[in-house]
């Protein structure tokens, strides 16, 4: 068990070393571990979304920091088009891009891939779908089932903790 902890640690450290190599020195960071709350513009009800920046560089791009078993996708993720419609509102313009750096294990070896997107207006209206959709659920009374054992379920990120069913072992509409 000891082997399997000093292999992890030592893998973390190699990781670590890597992205400072290949990517660190590049990066003029303007804010770090950014926690970000920010009220949709939704009607009803008003929701209040949590979030953390990894990263927001000097330049308005903001990173995500990854690990995966291979390259991910910015264009793709709701969470960066969450972060995206956060920036928006409180700097009244997009963000230059969103980008993944992703620590992808190989048999190799690790590597670090960098995957970025330039958002529009779009990638931001998706999000706002979304949630849109996500709020007509909750006063149905429908609830998105995370893992109880999720951080995101709990009364410090889930504004709906104490109605939803589903802290309390209820049952739930499979989604």
């Amino acid at each position: 068990e000891e082997t399997n902890k000093d292999e992890m640690l030592r893998e973390v450290m190699d990781a670590i070393m890597l992205w400072r190599e290949q990517i660190g020195q590049t990066i003029k960071p303007l804010e770090a571990a950014k926690e970000i709350e920010w009220l949709l513009p939704v009607k009803n009800p008003i929701v209040k979304i949590h979030g953390v920046i990894d990263l927001i560089t000097q330049d308005n791009v903001i990173v995500d920091d990854k690990a995966a078993s291979r390259k991910a996708s910015p264009e793709s993720s709701l969470q960066m088009a969450a972060y995206t419609d956060w920036f928006l509102q409180h700097t009244g313009r997009l963000p230059e891009a969103v980008v993944f750096h992703t620590l992808v294990r190989r048999k190799s070896g690790p590597t670090i891939e960098i995957t970025s997107y330039k958002p529009d207006e779009t990638y931001c209206s998706r999000f706002r779908e979304r949630a849109l959709q996500v709020c007509k659920m909750l006063e149905a009374q429908i609830y998105i089932l995370p893992e109880l054992s999720s951080w995101v379920c709990s009364e410090k990120y889930c504004d709906y903790y104490n109605i939803c069913e589903h802290s309390k072992g209820g049952q739930h509409a499979e989604i």
